[in-house]
């Protein structure tokens, strides 16, 4: 009876298979059996947008009832789903420290400005069009936006074609600081003009449709810098942006 040669290599590929299996199992059956010793909350732009704080986060996964708990009775996604029905949370990600604190990392929704209908309903939207409800604990330093939208509240997104219009330009003004530090307000009117009202300056800016809007702004910000300067910033009462490629002003009778 012929006897079967067992390669040497072979046996060590073996038992380094089955370490690494009985440690994995080993890993995850300590990770799992782990007390929950504390919960930390992190956001990742806490600067831009606190609408929500750490206790606040807490509430939500309902901490008490987490803590002196081992981790495999925790459902640590079931607790991310939870967070991201949030109206102000854009994404959660939990997991387990190496000190047994449980860290929860939340990212807030970036807000893009604040809308106030004629009929008096106010709320947020983000860069894609997605309504936010008003925060009990905050009111976000933003662009504001007026008119006659008549938006369904219930409705998650715009339904409103000027205000779907206007997310590019909303978008272009938060990446170029100039601009959002000069404009305040602007409103749309039922057939889709706008007029925008800076935070200096005791004017107001005919812009015409959003049509063109990154020439339009490239021509008020140069009539910032090189003509404002020189009249007064309460010489005009009125300035046209609307026009392609120029820039007219309406002088305030005195």
């Amino acid at each position: 009876m012929k006897s079967i040669a067992i390669n040497p290599k072979l046996l060590l590929i073996l038992a380094i298979i089955c370490l690494t299996a009985g440690m994995i199992i080993y890993s995850n059956e300590y990770q799992n059996n782990k007390i929950c010793r504390d919960v930390i909350v992190h956001f990742k732009n806490e600067k831009e947008l606190p609408f929500l704080d750490a206790e606040n986060v807490k509430q939500i996964i309902e901490t008490p009832l987490i803590l002196g708990e081992t981790y495999h009775k925790i459902n640590l996604q079931a607790l991310e789903n939870k967070l991201r029905k949030n109206p102000f949370i854009q994404n959660a990600e939990l997991f387990i420290r190496s000190d047994r604190a449980l860290q929860v990392n939340i990212e807030l929704k970036e807000v893009a400005a604040r809308v106030f209908e004629n009929n008096g309903k106010s709320y947020y939207i983000d860069f894609q069009g997605k309504k936010i409800p008003l925060s009990p604990n905050y009111t976000a330093r933003t662009l504001i936006i007026r008119g006659d939208f008549k938006e369904d509240i219930q409705n998650r997104y715009i339904q409103n074609e000027h205000l779907k219009n206007s997310l590019l330009f909303l978008k272009f003004i938060s990446q170029h600081s100039e601009f959002s530090l000069i404009l305040s307000e602007l409103k749309i009117s039922d057939e889709g003009n706008v007029e925008l009202y800076p935070e200096l300056g005791n004017f107001v800016i005919d812009f015409g449709s959003f049509d063109d809007y990154q020439q339009k702004l490239q021509n008020l910000w140069i009539f910032y810098k090189n003509v404002l300067p020189k009249v007064g910033w309460n010489y005009y009462e009125k300035i046209v942006l609307k026009y392609n490629h120029q820039i007219l002003g309406r002088k305030k009778i005195v």
